[in-house]
């Protein structure tokens, strides 16, 4: 059987070279070739904080938030073995396994040091995750751009199903006369 790195081959990953494309179950709880969509993106840093990487620094590449784990580019690496099937071939890989998310912490971008993220307000009242915790700067961690898009967009026209705003404001219970109370 052939041997192959986790490395992904060119914008593939692993997985999907495997499979010619194709999602598959490997770890037994769900599919690792998970859209692009659901990552951070390549700009939040962390360090693993436990674990057999403990110590190291590395990038999120995927997010299993189902599972509340997260996937760091090259770090936590198992080997695999597919046992070979239609339309892709077998062999023994080596991947990169999730972590909790409890075992990373995002690295202050300030110190480099891994800290808490917490919540705060600017005086204009945009909300920020800032650092916090022993090390920490208490400087803005930015977020990632791809967090800032929507995965599906606000509707700016009434569905079918919404009120429409002159029924919104009608008054159709009065408290003193009983008006509008159904009968039971």
């Amino acid at each position: 059987m052939p041997q192959q790195d986790g490395a992904p081959i060119g914008d593939k990953s692993w997985a999907e070279v495997a499979t010619g494309g194709l999602l598959i179950e490997v770890w037994g709880f769900g599919e690792i070739a998970i859209s692009r969509k659901s990552s951070p993106g390549t700009s939040v840093k962390v360090m693993i904080i436990r674990g057999k990487d403990k110590g190291e620094t590395g990038v999120i590449k995927r997010v299993i938030r189902s599972q509340n784990r997260v996937i760091v580019e090259g770090k936590n690496l198992v080997k695999k073995h597919i046992k070979a099937g239609e339309g892709h071939e077998g062999g023994i890989f080596t991947v990169e396994a999730p972590l909790h998310a409890s075992n990373v912490q995002v690295l202050d971008p300030v110190t480099g040091k891994p800290c808490k993220v917490g919540i705060r307000y600017l005086e204009d009242g945009i909300k920020v995750r800032v650092s916090r915790g022993q090390g920490a700067s208490g400087s803005i961690i930015p977020r990632p751009e791809i967090l800032k898009i929507r995965t599906t967009p606000r509707p700016t026209v009434a569905g079918p199903k919404d009120t429409p705003m002159d029924l919104v404001l009608e008054r159709t219970y009065d408290a003193k006369t009983g008006k509008g109370m159904p009968d039971l």
